[in-house]
């Protein structure tokens, strides 16, 4: 059963967290998902694309953009980016506008993007911040769980969000945040038994 709860940090940084995002029969089709992408010639470097500081590549992660690869009429294939109607729920939208001052700007989005994530060992996201206005992330790993780190930091207030799996962080872009680096033993390593993120952007563009 889906939990939602709404975290403020020193209320300064809310965010929200929710447990069993995906039904146990949307698992399995996202997983499906997953197994097709999770092909060497499918994903790329993120170091090609995500932030840099200082010259230097932020993440060492793996990606994949499903925006590029589905029009607009064709989203609808992919059930992870189909499963973002969760968040246009009423009930759903009516908790974020009580639990985040800022949480009606949410509502409001009218643009988003997605992004698939996997890091495998010793792979990470050092401190950075989005530049929409609201990022989505959702982790998915194989259960029972062959790797160590890969836990979520808001480093501003520091606050670990655990990493576990099906759960759904919800926060401003602007936020200040970081992935610990995932640790795999080498017999589990280059398998797909590392940590998958989904990462959804929402922002409203007039």
């Amino acid at each position: 059963m889906r939990t939602i709860t709404s975290i403020n940090s020193g209320e300064v940084f809310p965010f929200i967290v929710a447990d069993n995002w995906y039904s146990p029969e949307e698992e399995k089709l996202i997983w499906k998902e997953l197994d097709f992408y999770y092909q060497p010639d499918n994903l790329e470097r993120a170091a090609d694309f995500s932030a840099k500081k200082d010259g230097f590549n932020l993440s060492n992660s793996w990606r994949i953009y499903p925006d590029a690869m589905f029009t607009e009429k064709y989203k609808h294939i992919s059930s992870i980016m189909s499963a973002t109607e969760k968040f246009q729920d009423k009930k759903f939208q009516d908790f974020i506008k009580k639990a985040m001052p800022h949480g009606v700007q949410f509502c409001l989005a009218n643009k988003k993007s997605t992004i698939i994530s996997y890091y495998d060992d010793a792979q990470e996201y050092k401190t950075h911040h989005d530049n929409p206005q609201f990022t989505v992330l959702i982790w998915f790993f194989k259960e029972p769980k062959k790797f160590t780190g890969g836990d979520f930091i808001f480093t501003q207030p520091d606050v670990n969000v655990k990493c576990k799996h099906n759960r759904m962080v919800l926060f401003p872009s602007y936020y200040l945040h970081k992935v610990t680096p995932v640790l795999l033993d080498k017999e589990y390593r280059n398998k797909g038994l590392g940590r998958f993120t989904f990462t959804h952007f929402y922002w409203n563009h007039s």
